[in-house]
């Protein structure tokens, strides 16, 4: 709200008070009129009496809605504004709880009348825990964590609800020579539960004061220090105006729980004006200084408030930015939204967001461009690794058969046609190079590989006995092995089994291979063990009958042996 409306409003709550404080007085007077005319047997006449008691009650409630509703305005949503609104609503109990005891429930039964008393206290322990928590929340500020301000209900809770229960503990108020709880006075007496939430009120309030004034003292300014404090003269100077008319024999125009709503809503409104509370004030001067080009239109685009930059745009143009952004010049974009009452439109200049875009493309093409060549690097990489690692595995193969190689090249240079045993010369090389065929197979499939299947290693055994047969030797291959073993261990039984069978050859007419998990074992029907030489496993021999079974471990040799 503006300045001078502001001023106009303390002006007017302060005339609501004053008014509100005579019309209670009036009600007391003319109550007393009443009952002395009553007294010598005249007609009563409750009419002012009553509506004094409304008017007080009435200008109350107004002023309490009056400042909830501007507190709602002003404040920006966030728990402080939460805290000021409850704080209102128990303030306006407060009122209510006058009216509606002491004329609707007035001659009602005793536990209405009992309840409705046990229920002032509510107010009372709230109040002052939203002025604490309030109080935590400008300390703390915008930091999130620490300490929760909402953990204060909890006290307060309790102590409303053993307030509310007095009847079953009497803690609070005790009656009087065992006496009915009616709140009537010189009924009762007060129990520790009173002393206890007047204590509480008490120190809830001086802690909220010393937070305030913890806050105040980074401004360097005393007098914002000492407002808070100096507003607590407001409850003795209405209570000495009490006295001072109660000697007067006048009726007393605030009662105790107006001065504790009045003095909440002053210590509450100074924390606003004080700027511990952000609030908004004079919105036509504060948007006329500002720098932003903006200006706020009626439903039709009539102007009503403008910044200091002015925006320059005809009606029509208001109208299609609502919808679309409109572009008066290739930098200056203009926009609108409705609001409650018209609307807002503003313009940007995106000159520097363009040359940001036409930066953000130039570097866009350039990371493509590189991210081209890194792929392009990548894929030789790749390609240069898969060569490399085919060469490794190639060279490591042909390390592997490079003996047998010799053998048979060795072989072919020995042929001759000449030569009486050319057959069985040439049935020895192809038996060699379906050695070779099949290893190199055996080892591509391997690489990498932690197990290979028995069925390849048992085809490379049949292809093997198949040429062992062109050299004049009966092989039979027999598997009792589980369907995988291990990689090494399968090359290793073949290769075993290619030195045995060519030393056999000429010395053993059969052969039976049976393969197991561990071991290999090769039947033949020769007269002697020939000389193996290069055997990768463990080997024995044991004779049976006129021929030998050769056993091949699955360990490896060890080369000291």
């Amino acid at each position: 709200m503006p300045k001078r409306d502001s001023r106009v409003g303390i002006v007017m709550f302060i005339i609501g008070v004053i008014l509100a404080g005579a019309c209670n007085a009036s009600a007391r007077i003319f109550t007393i009129i009443n009952y002395d005319y009553e007294s010598v047997g005249g007609t009563t006449l409750p009419f002012f009496s009553t509506l004094m008691f409304a008017l007080n009650i009435a200008i109350y409630l107004f002023l309490i809605i009056y400042w909830a509703l501007s507190v709602y305005e002003r404040l920006l949503p966030s728990k402080t504004r939460s805290y000021l609104i409850w704080a209102a609503a128990f303030m306006a109990y407060l009122i209510l709880y006058h009216a509606v005891k002491h004329r609707v429930f007035e001659d009602s039964e005793l536990v209405v009348m009992r309840f409705m008393w046990y229920s002032l206290y509510v107010p009372l322990a709230f109040i002052p825990t939203l002025f604490l928590m309030m109080s935590i929340r400008i300390l703390k500020g915008d930091k999130t964590g620490g300490f929760d301000e909402r953990l204060l209900l909890i006290p307060a809770t309790i102590l409303s609800l053993l307030v509310m229960t007095n009847t079953l503990h009497r803690l609070a108020f005790i009656p009087i020579d065992n006496g009915e709880l009616s709140g009537l006075p010189n009924t009762y007496k007060n129990g520790i539960l009173y002393y206890i939430i007047y204590g509480y009120i008490i120190v809830t309030v001086i802690i909220g004061l010393i937070i305030l004034a913890r806050v105040n003292g980074k401004t360097r300014k005393p007098l914002k220090v000492a407002v808070p404090f100096l507003l607590l003269l407001l409850i003795p100077v209405m209570i000495f105006t009490n006295k001072f008319l109660t000697n007067l024999n006048a009726p007393q125009p605030f009662l105790f729980s107006d001065m504790t709503m009045l003095y909440a809503v002053a210590v509450f409104e100074t924390c606003i004006r004080g700027r511990l509370i952000p609030y908004n004030e004079d919105y036509v001067g504060l948007f006329g200084k500002m720098t932003l080009p903006a200006v706020v239109t009626d439903k039709i685009f009539n102007r009503v408030y403008e910044t200091a930059d002015a925006v320059k745009a005809t009606p029509d143009e208001m109208k299609s930015s609502l919808s679309q952004p409109v572009y008066s010049d290739s930098n200056t974009r203009l926009s609108g939204k409705p609001i409650k009452t018209g609307y807002v439109f503003w313009t940007e200049d995106e000159e520097e967001l363009h040359k940001s875009e036409r930066r953000l493309r130039e570097a866009n093409d350039k990371i493509a461009n590189e991210n081209k060549l890194i792929q392009a690097e990548t894929k030789l990489k790749e390609e240069k690794a898969r060569v490399d690692f085919h060469n490794e595995v190639f060279e490591k193969i042909a390390e592997h058969i490079r003996p047998e190689q010799n053998r048979a090249i060795e072989l072919l240079n020995e042929l001759s046609t000449d030569d009486i045993l050319f057959d069985k010369k040439a049935a020895r090389v192809l038996a060699i190079d379906s050695y070779i065929k099949r290893c190199i197979n055996l080892m591509l499939l391997g690489e990498g590989e932690k197990n290979l299947r028995t069925s390849e290693l048992m085809r490379a055994f049949n292809e093997s006995d198949t040429y062992l047969g062109y050299c004049g030797v009966d092989a039979v291959a027999v598997n009792r092995a589980g369907e995988q073993i291990k990689t090494e261990t399968v090359i290793a039984f073949y290769d075993a089994f290619e030195i045995i069978t060519q030393a056999l050859i000429g010395g053993a007419d059969e052969i039976k291979v049976t393969l197991y998990d561990s071991r290999m074992e090769i039947y033949a029907d020769c007269e002697s063990v020939p000389k193996f030489e290069r055997l990768p496993l463990k080997l024995t021999a044991e004779k049976i009958g006129d021929s030998f079974l050769f056993s091949v471990s699955g360990e490896e040799v060890d080369e000291n042996d």
